[in-house]
This record gives structure tokens, C-alpha cells and sequence, in this order.
């Protein structure tokens, strides 16, 4: 009776491990997934950019069934600093990337 009792307690704390490492590979698919959604909205605000030089963002595309958006853009002399956001099933990714007035990045930070 007693290793009954004990192999089921080592038996339910194995699956409990197991369920909480599911859970946070699935937390950093998410965080990763959010990232790259934010990224496809820098690229995109750069692209308008370059089509367009009166470009000031304020904008939001979906991609598949997510959805990232770029707020407006800022101006400092001649460098334009794009902010970009994105959320996948609860985490949320917000990038910030400074171009000069050629468009090439200056700085780029998540914050």
C-alpha cells in the first residue's frame, strides 16, 4: 500500500511538470509569434515609407487572424522613429526602430 501511495505521488508530480513545460513552450511560441507579427509592421511602415515620404503611420494589419499595428510616427530633424505593436494569444511584443533620412536604422530596442 505504502509504494502504491508513493508511485502515484512521483506519477502526478511527473504529469504536473509536464503540463507546466507544455505551458511555457507554448508562452514562448506566443511571445515569439507576437514578435515577428510586430517586425512585419516595421517592414510595412518602411516600405510606406519609401513610397511615400508624408508616411505618419497610425495604421493596423492583419495577418491571418492577428493583428499588428503601427502608431504614428514621430519626427526628430530628420529621423522618424517607428513604434510598432502586436499581441498573440496574450503576450504582447512593442518595438520601437529610429531611421535616419535615408531610412536606415539608427537604433531599434523592444520596449
Amino acid at each position: 500500500i505504502i509504494l502504491s501511495i508513493v508511485l502515484l505521488l512521483i506519477a502526478q508530480g511527473v504529469s504536473t511538470g509536464s503540463y507546466t513545460q507544455g505551458n511555457e513552450l507554448l508562452n514562448v511560441q506566443f511571445k515569439e509569434l507576437s514578435y515577428f507579427l510586430a517586425m512585419s509592421c516595421l517592414d510595412r511602415a518602411i516600405f510606406n515609407l519609401t513610397q511615400n515620404l508624408d508616411y505618419t503611420g497610425n495604421e493596423s494589419l492583419t495577418i491571418d487572424t492577428y493583428q499588428c499595428t503601427i502608431e504614428p510616427l514621430t519626427f526628430q530633424g530628420v529621423n522618424s522613429t517607428i513604434r510598432a505593436s502586436a499581441t498573440a494569444q496574450g503576450s504582447t511584443t512593442k518595438l520601437q526602430l529610429v531611421v535616419d533620412e535615408y531610412l536606415a536604422p539608427l537604433s531599434f530596442q523592444e520596449q
